[in-house]
């Protein structure tokens, strides 16, 4: 048994104030879903899946309320869970039906803490859902479960060679993290503090609708944008690139702008994280705007910026949770701040890899995990020909005027960098409300 992390105690807290008033609390899983073609082997695939869970008995782990508060129980794993098994009479069905296994809570206490379902359609189609509890388990290591479940399938029928399994322990991450915040001193606290808040010049509202959200998409030319990354920022790719188009949006959307915004997936580029599973601390502050500094800056400036965020790495996200005013859990993020995901392209990569394994031809599919924590989030995806950028905010944070204001700002930016006939679909019309398809 341990303490919770503060990532784990935010999400456990926020669930006991929305029960405690009434509400049901919102869901939050990382899902990773495909349709498959081609034959699977049923019983290999839960023989992998089982051999998984032995890899990772973070996923085996439960968390147990009790008076003295919330206990995480990782002495006492449960056993693991098999394959489920369904069945749709077509395509649009097992897509509801992977929903709907999405939706699907865990028994934080009861149950192993992720699940594989294997939907079936006909012979040569089917719907495989992986969903696992946030609790342990972030987007990248939904992906690393992927990539595990198809090197173990493919051993299993002959046709590979399982690797060792070479990453570090969660709970070691966990306990690591906890010293980084018992060591904080005072001036630590100031410097952090100056560092990443406020991320957002924006109210922070007592209570809010995460789930009341609008949302702008606007699409690129993958060639053209890689291109333009290349020459403006060197090693950096696309997503780089537009994470500095959103400095520029921010400061002239929201003046003076942000000092920084967290990026997610930054610690990951670590060699012992990569295979690693759990709900690491995984997002860092990009400073952007030096003080008594420009309010923007080129890209290139931005790249070097960046790099000096992944060279040193305190533990600002979970500083945040850990420092934030407990009362404040339940009625809002922890900070308005503005977070940027570019998690989306490494998915893609991932999938194309677990393509290449004989788990079917996989062909992602959009399952909507939940509500995500920003005020204000850009995330990229890309296809073999579109990059596509996705600005969503919380309106309680950023109304739908200063959204569009943001979203025309980071177009423009981007297709100055990029050259004329650039964007492929700009934001004018875009914005929509809805929820969320990104978990944070």
């Amino acid at each position: 048994m341990t303490e919770p992390t503060y990532n784990q105690l935010h999400r456990l807290l926020k669930d006991d104030d929305d029960r405690r008033h009434g509400r049901e609390p919102k869901r939050h899983h990382t899902v990773a879903a495909y349709q498959v073609s081609g034959p699977v082997d049923d019983g290999a695939l839960h023989e992998a899946w089982l051999a998984v869970q032995q890899d990772y008995p973070v996923l085996r782990t439960r968390f147990e309320r009790s008076e003295a508060g919330w206990r995480w129980l990782t002495d006492e794993l449960t056993p693991p869970a098999g394959l489920r098994r369904d069945r749709a009479a077509d395509l649009a069905g097992a897509h509801q039906l992977a929903q709907q296994w999405a939706d699907r809570r865990f028994d934080l206490a009861a149950e192993p803490l992720a699940r594989l379902v294997l939907i079936e359609v006909d012979d040569d189609t089917r719907v495989l859902v992986l969903v696992a509890e946030h609790l342990v388990c972030d987007g990248w290591s939904t992906l690393c479960l992927v990539g595990r479940l198809s090197e173990i399938y493919a051993e299993l029928c002959g046709r590979g060679t399982r690797s060792p399994l070479d990453c570090e322990s969660y709970l070691d991450q966990a306990r690591y993290e906890q010293a980084q915040i018992a060591a904080l001193d005072v001036e630590d606290v100031a410097r952090l503090h100056e560092q990443v808040l406020p991320a957002l010049p924006v109210p922070q509202p007592a209570e809010v609708d995460h789930l009341r959200c609008a949302t702008v998409r606007l699409s690129y030319d993958r060639a053209r944008l890689a291109a333009a990354a290349r020459r403006e920022l060197g090693p950096f790719g696309a997503s780089a690139l537009v994470h500095a188009a959103a400095q520029h949006g921010l400061a002239a959307a929201f003046p003076p702008g942000p000092p920084a915004t967290l990026l997610t997936m930054a610690i990951r580029h670590r060699r012992p994280a990569r295979a690693a599973v759990g709900w690491y601390v995984n997002k860092v502050p990009v400073a952007t705007v030096p003080a008594g500094g420009p309010a923007l800056e080129s890209p290139a400036a931005f790249g070097h910026r960046l790099a000096k965020a992944l060279d040193r790495h305190p533990v600002p996200w979970t500083w945040l949770l850990a420092t934030a005013r407990p009362e404040a859990f339940g009625r809002h993020a922890s900070c308005p701040y503005a977070g940027f995901n570019a998690m989306a392209e490494v998915s893609r990569r991932v999938a194309r890899a677990a393509t290449e394994r004989p788990i079917g031809r996989l062909r992602k599919l959009g399952i909507d995990t939940g509500f995500w924590d920003a005020a204000l989030m850009v995330s990229v995806d890309s296809t073999d020909t579109e990059v596509a950028v996705l600005v969503e905010a919380k309106q309680d944070f950023v109304p739908s005027p200063a959204l569009a204001g943001f979203a025309d700002r980071l177009d423009a930016a981007l297709r100055s960098w990029i050259g004329p006939l650039a964007s492929a679909a700009g934001p004018a019309g875009a914005a929509e409300n809805g929820r969320s398809a990104h978990g944070g």
